[in-house]
């Protein structure tokens, strides 16, 4: 780190020129200081840097070659896998033996493998019978049940024997029992049948079906009665009553009428009455004007002209007055309402509450703390 240290040209020349200065003594240099009575201005010096601790103390151990930990298991790292390359280095390539598998024909024991399961697949495909060929399964039953037990000539050829006739038939009393059968047999039949009758309802669509041809049959007589017309329209005798339909019409009406009210007039106020009339006034003014002198009259004429026709104005202050006027009447109105509104809400929380309130009991509690 310190080997290409220098120090610049101008701090040796600084260090020159103060070498050169006569050396005095630390004692009489204060002594001149404080005869002086004035601080001598700063002077600069160099900062001459030394090394670290670290640094030598690492400078010295390479000096003696000492190493640290990390450094010899490096070393050692590297020392290993150099002996490991030199032992490979030092093998002999010997390359494996062709194995004996490999000179077996196992490609043409696979294709007659295949070949084979060809031929078994294509042999049980024509020996499965197709669908829908139950009528040749069956007759190859029947030759074989026939093989295996020949039937006879008896089982060939069996004639037809009919079932003997019972013994009741034959009896005496047999026909007459038969005859009673039947006769109770149809008598049931006949109440099951009266019953049904008396129990059964013609359906909806044959009802209106008869009510329909029933007036039909009434229409047809009546157009025979009449004297050849074919066609008789229908009179309604009867009259309405067309007044007191107008009633009901206009009650309806006034009923349903949107009803606006009229607007009420107030009577007028007329002040003219309070005003002073001009007459007296203006024959004053008239008698004043003669008796003065022409130029002061003059004057007053455009004097009063100007007041009379002067308009009024109404001033930003005014405006001012009004508004705090309408402000003050609002926030007044706002703050009653307010007070209503807290009012209403306490009687209400009140009377949802069940607790007393907080001035009831707070004597009770002073009390009971003292």
């Amino acid at each position: 780190m310190w080997r290409d240290f220098q120090i610049p040209a101008h701090t040796r020349q600084l260090s020159s020129s103060l070498r050169s200065l006569p050396v005095v003594p630390k004692r009489q240099q204060t002594k001149q200081e404080h005869d002086c009575g004035e601080a001598e201005p700063f002077k600069h010096k160099t900062t001459v840097p030394k090394p670290f601790q670290m640094t030598l103390r690492e400078s010295e151990r390479r000096r003696r070659g000492i190493k640290t930990r990390a450094e010899v298991e490096i070393e050692n790292r590297e020392l290993r896998r150099q002996l490991e390359e030199l032992t490979e280095c030092q093998k002999k390539f010997r390359a494996s033996p062709v194995p004996a598998h490999v000179y077996l024909p196992q490609y043409a024991e696979l294709q007659e493998q295949q070949r084979r399961m060809r031929l078994q697949e294509t042999h049980n495909l024509r020996t499965v019978p197709k669908p829908f060929s139950f009528l040749e399964r069956e007759r190859l039953k029947k030759e074989q049940k026939e093989q295996v037990c020949p039937p006879t000539d008896h089982e060939k050829f069996r004639p037809f024997k009919a079932k003997p006739v019972p013994k009741s038939v034959y009896a005496a009393g047999s026909e007459e029992h038969i005859k009673e059968e039947l006769l109770y047999r149809s008598i049931k039949i006949h109440m099951r049948a009266e019953e049904l009758l008396h129990s059964a309802a013609t359906p909806p669509s044959m009802i209106a079906q008869r009510l329909s041809e029933r007036k039909r049959t009434k229409e047809a007589s009546t157009t025979a009665r009449d004297e050849g017309f074919p066609h008789r329209p229908r009179i309604n005798r009867e009259v309405p009553d067309f007044e007191a339909r107008y009633r009901c019409f206009q009650e309806h009406l006034k009923k349903h009428k949107e009803l606006k009210h009229t607007t009420i007039c107030e009577p007028f106020e007329l002040r003219t009455s309070q005003i002073s009339s001009r007459r007296e006034r203006v024959l004053t003014d008239m008698g004043r004007e003669q008796s003065s002198p022409r130029e002061q009259r003059c004057l007053c004429s455009s004097l009063s002209g100007s007041l009379e026709l002067l308009p009024t104005k109404v001033t930003s202050a005014t405006k001012k007055r009004h508004e705090a006027v309408r402000y003050s009447n609002m926030h007044e109105k706002q703050r009653q309402r307010e007070r209503k509104l807290q009012r209403v809400v306490s009687q209400r929380a009140h009377a949802n509450d069940p607790h007393l309130a907080l001035s009831q009991t707070h004597q009770r509690k002073l009390k009971e703390f003292r």
